[in-house]
């Protein structure tokens, strides 16, 4: 069978035709999509719509993909424990840190404990300038790469120890605590500078 030899108006009318349809198709999918997110979040299967929550100190913070979500402000933070069960952590609070201290600022963190350090990168890091792990001086660094620093910036130690206590010394906050407890002293520490507790 020959094909029929089409004029150069057949082949931009053929053209124009099928550009149509392709800008129809994907206004279409524009459109739905927009209808699906409005039909998602009203029927409450969205972050922070519907299933499970929990209540605590007048916030409600929802369980999303097995994390405790709450969304406060301009803040969206995600917490790996319970609020409840942080409370329930036998410990020594002496830091007056608010979320002002480190907007903006360069946060140095030296941690031992690599889930604790991800609560304060998820948690900070859309408000400070940036979060970069450091050495303290003076104290034993496994990793010659990082930048040694002092209280003089702002910096969060995070090691274990045999009591559970967070404190500040100049510009540092110093989590310390049992290899345990870690995670939920420094979930403790972000509930306080963001004024929740």
């Amino acid at each position: 069978m020959i094909k029929r030899i089409e004029t150069k108006g057949e082949k931009e009318k053929k053209s124009r035709r099928n550009r149509w349809i392709l800008a129809g198709i994907l206004v279409f999918i524009m459109i739905g999509s927009t209808f699906g997110i409005v039909f998602q979040n009203f029927s409450g299967s969205g972050s922070g719509g519907g299933g499970e929550s929990i209540n605590y100190n007048g916030y409600t913070f929802f369980i999303v993909n097995g994390y405790y979500n709450l969304q406060t402000g301009d803040a969206n933070l995600y917490f790996s424990l319970n609020p409840l069960n942080v409370d329930s952590i036998i410990k020594t609070v002496e830091t007056n840190k608010t979320l002002s201290d480190y907007i903006g600022k360069v946060i140095y963190v030296s941690s031992s404990d690599y889930n604790s350090y991800g609560e304060i990168y998820s948690n900070l890091g859309s408000f400070a300038q940036r979060i970069q792990e450091a050495c303290i001086e003076g104290e034993e660094c496994l990793d010659l790469s990082l930048p040694i620093k002092t209280c003089l910036d702002k910096t969060i130690v995070i090691r274990s120890a045999d009591q559970n206590k967070i404190y500040e010394k100049e510009n540092c906050v110093y989590i310390e605590g049992k290899e345990n407890d870690l995670l939920g002293l420094t979930d403790e520490f972000i509930l306080r500078i963001f004024g929740i507790k």
